[in-house]
């Protein structure tokens, strides 16, 4: 029986399971949907609200320096892969513009505004497009709300 167990294996090993999660998250925040099975978008969509709630914390206490901005901050850069320079492949400076992306924009659209209550939860939304024609898997489109 498999009592309080987190998360589907996806039938993947746990460094490879995470490893994808992780690129399918990056690949939804960079573009705000991607198309995907709908066993891995149901799984991606925690990862992804997890992200966002974090981001959300580090936009929060942005102002006060005292209150702890970079703790948040290294948990979605652990969270978030950080891509190559597109211009020059074989070097070794990260861009992250995924992350930049998400502390200025994204999360910001999810914090309470004056006249507004703050979303808590929800972020993404899971429509179904059919199957895939090689395998029959269900397919989804996964978007940022």
């Amino acid at each position: 029986m498999r009592h309080a167990v987190r998360s589907r294996r996806l039938g993947r090993l746990t460094g490879h399971r995470i490893a994808m999660l992780r690129n399918l998250a990056t690949s939804l925040l960079e573009h705000k949907r991607i198309e995907t099975t709908a066993i891995r978008a149901k799984e991606v969509t925690k990862y992804v609200e997890s992200i966002i709630e974090e981001a959300k914390k580090a936009a929060k206490k942005k102002d006060d320096p005292n209150k702890g901005y970079v703790v948040h901050k290294r948990r979605v850069l652990a969270k978030v892969y950080s891509r190559r320079d597109p211009d020059d492949p074989k070097s070794a400076a990260r861009d992250r513009t995924v992350a930049r992306q998400l502390f200025d924009h994204i999360a910001t659209r999810y914090i309470e505004e004056p006249g507004q209550e703050e979303r808590r939860g929800g972020y993404t939304r899971i429509t179904r497009l059919g199957t895939r024609k090689g395998d029959g898997a269900p397919m989804v489109l996964l978007e940022l709300v």
